[in-house]
C-alpha cells in the first residue's frame, strides 16, 4: 500500500518504468502495479496532459516485456493518439500476446468483410486467409473458415492446427 502511494505520485514519464515492473511480478504486484499506472493516467489526464507516447511505444514494440502490461500500454496509446494505435495494431497479426494478436486479427477480418460487402471478392479472400493464419481463438477460426468456404477456397484445419494426420 505505501510502494502504491509513492509510485501513484509519479510523474507520467514512469509509467514505463512501472509496466517493466510487471514482467517479473506475480499477479498481485502487477495489480498493483497497474492501478498506480492507472492513477497516473486518470490524473494526467485530468490535467490536460500528455502521456509519453514514444516511450510506451518503443515499450509495445519489445515482446520480451509481459503481455497484460503491453497490452496497457497499447490501451495507453490508443488513448493519446489513435491513428497510431490504429498503425501499430497493423503489425501485430503474429503478436506473441493473445489479446493484441486478437485484435489485430479482427482487424484483418473486419477488412475483409469490407471488401466482401463491397463485391470484392479478390480482395477479401487474401485477407481472410492471412486472418486465418494469424487467429489463435477458435471463435476466430471458425467465422473465417467459413467466409473461406463460402468464397470457395478449401480450409485445411487438420494442417492449420499441425494436427498428424498420417502415421
Amino acid at each position: 500500500s505505501a510502494a502504491w502511494k509513492q509510485l501513484s505520485a509519479a510523474d507520467p514519464s514512469a509509467v514505463v518504468v512501472i509496466l517493466a515492473g510487471m514482467n517479473e511480478a506475480n499477479e498481485l504486484a502487477a495489480n498493483w502495479l497497474r492501478s498506480a499506472v492507472e492513477t497516473i493516467v486518470s490524473r494526467q489526464s485530468a490535467a490536460g496532459g500528455q502521456l509519453p507516447v514514444k516511450e510506451l511505444t518503443r515499450f509495445l514494440e519489445d515482446t520480451r516485456h509481459n503481455p497484460r502490461a503491453r497490452r496497457l500500454a497499447f490501451d495507453l496509446i490508443r488513448r493519446q493518439d489513435p491513428a497510431l494505435a490504429d498503425s501499430l495494431l497493423a503489425g501485430m497479426a503474429n503478436d506473441p500476446s493473445l489479446e493484441l494478436r486478437r485484435e489485430a486479427v479482427q482487424r484483418v477480418i473486419d477488412s475483409a468483410k469490407t471488401a466482401l460487402d463491397a463485391g470484392d471478392r479478390t480482395k477479401a479472400a487474401p485477407l481472410y486467409r492471412q486472418a486465418l493464419g494469424s487467429a489463435r481463438d477458435l471463435d476466430q477460426i471458425d467465422l473465417v473458415s467459413k467466409q473461406l468456404k463460402e468464397l470457395g477456397e478449401s480450409v485445411d484445419l487438420a494442417a492449420l492446427f499441425g494436427w498428424i494426420s498420417k502415421w
